[in-house]
């Protein structure tokens, strides 16, 4: 894991000079960013956290590798595919042609997409980490650097474990943007369990109908379910389950948040988060007013329609966010056990 623990150390000295690279890109990415799909004001259930499938949401009945799918073992049975190849250097799965498909897979150890318009889809993908701090699926695009150019990424309906039996070292994310940069990409109806945070897509794309639960811990992990971390085009946040509430953590840290935006690595913006049942954490929620780089509050960040089990918290259901910044939303935001609303 030598090569892609020294990239990752890297990776926000780079980011500075990368957002100057594709500053002309923004406007494109933002004009034709993820819209959201309009949700009713009025759902007809209550108590959906105790079985979201019942209710239309994710969960273990509709999520991962579609039922009957026959799985080959990587790398004990198959070491290379179109487009992809095992390396024994990464303990991974690189992924290097232009449009490869990976399906019916079940690989222990890292996905790495280095690769335009790869799909990964009907997977088990199972990582075990270490002090390198891998993913279970890594997304990689520099605009500075050919070497990455994982865009158009599509990760659907794989179940991503990141503390498989056995393990004592939880992985970082079922699925990252590792350099913050990479643009449209689609997760999308994935089971994601055993990582310290769900999903971190940065840049721009569609995280949608995902189950994220039982998050995996070392000493000092603050969790969060889905996140961004500053300087997003455009994101889209719907129909998830993210319920995190109730875990209890040994050695210090625990849930930071289901949903977090933070202003980490520049401002906090572009971030529609609807219709997604969740709960847990000090606050449920973090709208972009926090974060190492934070100097102006969020921009066009909305939560519109979000389902929240209510009082699953520690503090409360938002924090670091104001309804009344430029382009910002808090509207339908109810409780999942009585319908009541849950103000911003």
């Amino acid at each position: 894991m030598a090569e892609l623990s020294n990239v990752v150390a890297l990776a926000r000295p780079f980011r500075a000079l990368a957002l100057l690279v594709t500053t002309f890109l923004m406007a494109a990415a933002c004009s034709s960013a993820p819209q959201p799909t309009p949700t009713s004001a009025a759902p007809a259930s209550t108590d959906c956290a105790a079985h979201p499938s019942a209710c239309g949401y994710p969960d273990a009945t509709n999520t991962g590798p579609a039922a009957g799918t026959t799985f080959t073992k990587v790398p004990s049975d198959q070491t290379s595919g179109s487009g992809w190849a095992w390396s024994p250097q990464l303990n991974a799965v690189r992924v290097t042609g232009t449009g490869a498909v990976l399906s019916g897979l079940e690989v222990t150890g890292q996905i790495i997409i280095d690769a335009p318009n790869v799909t990964v889809k009907n997977n088990i993908v199972n990582v075990c980490g270490d002090t390198s701090d891998p993913d279970v699926i890594a997304v990689r695009y520099m605009a500075s650097d050919v070497a990455y150019r994982g865009s158009n990424a599509t990760v659907s309906h794989n179940t991503l474990n990141g503390t498989p039996a056995g393990c004592n070292y939880r992985a970082r994310s079922g699925v990252r943007d590792i350099y913050g940069e990479a643009p449209n990409v689609t997760v999308d109806g994935n089971n994601i369990t055993g990582t310290n945070n769900g999903i971190t897509i940065e840049y721009s794309g569609t995280v949608v109908n995902n189950w994220i639960h039982d998050l995996g811990h070392i000493a000092g992990d603050h969790h969060s379910g889905i996140s961004a971390h500053g300087g997003a085009a455009g994101l889209l946040w719907q129909h998830n389950t993210v319920l995190l509430y109730g875990q209890v953590f040994a050695n210090g840290g625990g849930v930071s948040g289901a949903l977090t935006v933070y202003a980490d690595f520049g401002h906090a913006q572009n971030v529609t988060a609807q219709d997604n049942l969740i709960s847990g954490g000090s606050y449920v929620v973090y709208g972009g007013n926090s974060g190492d780089s934070y100097t102006t509050p969020s921009t066009n960040v909305k939560f519109l329609s979000n389902r929240f089990v209510c009082g699953a918290w520690l503090y409360g259901p938002v924090a670091a966010f104001n309804a009344s910044s430029s382009g910002n939303a808090w509207t339908g935001n109810y409780c999942d056990q009585t319908k009541a609303a849950v103000n911003g």
